[in-house]
């Protein structure tokens, strides 16, 4: 087996690896959207707040209020009344 071999198998295994991580991201985000879409205002400016539940469900959760009609303002006047 020649070098250029070992780097096309090298290559293949990077680019399988690669898309697995892009697949689970992706599903990591749709879960976050959905759970986001099922829960109330102030839940989700708790999540805000607070910072909980990790950097897709913080981002999902401002979507979901600027999706519902919130401005930037009216999302940050939310979550100063959670502190």
């Amino acid at each position: 087996m020649g070098f250029w071999d070992n780097v096309g198998k090298l290559a293949k295994a990077g680019a399988q690896v690669g898309a697995k991580v892009a697949s689970d991201t992706y599903g990591d985000m749709k879960e976050a959207q959905a759970d986001a879409a099922s829960k109330g205002d102030d839940q989700l400016a708790r999540t805000l707040a607070n910072r909980s539940g990790g950097t897709w469900a913080i981002g999902a959760a401002r979507q979901e209020l600027k999706n519902r009609g919130y401005s930037d303002d009216a999302i940050q006047s939310m979550i100063s009344r959670q502190r």
